[in-house]
């Protein structure tokens, strides 16, 4: 005879002979869990198209393929390389979200581009589309790092 045929005629014979059941107490509520921060990727599937070519980096938020075309990481904003930079600290910081760029791009088995649905191009003809480089959205890891704002519609402010 089976476990679940014994255990049906168990409760056949309790619930027949009118004996009740012992009742539990109520388990005490969990406490509630804590917010788990937000992290870059990895995404279960990367998203997007295999990007093929060569990758340079042009910096903290801009790469260039091999055939010419750039694509600026359309989600975030870093800050500006010198000459462009408005003072000490943004030329740092901005020197240091290139390497991080450079890092990433440098050990990439999959790279994915996933374009704007709302905007094709920016003003200087750049490609608009996030970068996924193994299954982790680059800008979301350089906001992660300290080396990018997202983008909020215009130029942050990085000098203090």
């Amino acid at each position: 005879m089976s476990l679940a045929v014994s255990c049906a005629l168990v409760f056949a014979s309790v619930f027949a002979a009118g004996l009740a059941l012992p009742v539990l107490p109520a388990l005490p509520a969990l406490p509630a869990l804590p917010a788990l921060p937000a992290l870059p990727g990895p995404f279960p599937s990367a998203p997007g198209g295999p990007i093929l070519e060569a990758i340079a980096v042009v910096d903290g938020d801009t790469v260039r393929l091999s055939s010419g075309e750039k694509i600026r990481i359309s989600n975030i904003d870093t800050p500006e390389t010198p000459p462009r930079s408005s003072c000490s600290e943004e030329a740092r910081l901005a020197q240091a979200a290139t390497a991080n760029l450079r890092s990433m791009v440098a050990g990439a088995r999959d790279v994915r581009f996933v374009p704007d649905w709302d905007r094709e191009r920016d003003v200087y003809g750049r490609l608009l589309g996030r970068v996924v480089i193994d299954g982790v959205d680059v800008g979301e890891a350089q906001i992660a790092a300290g080396l990018a704002q997202r983008w909020e519609g215009h130029r942050a402010w990085w000098c203090g």
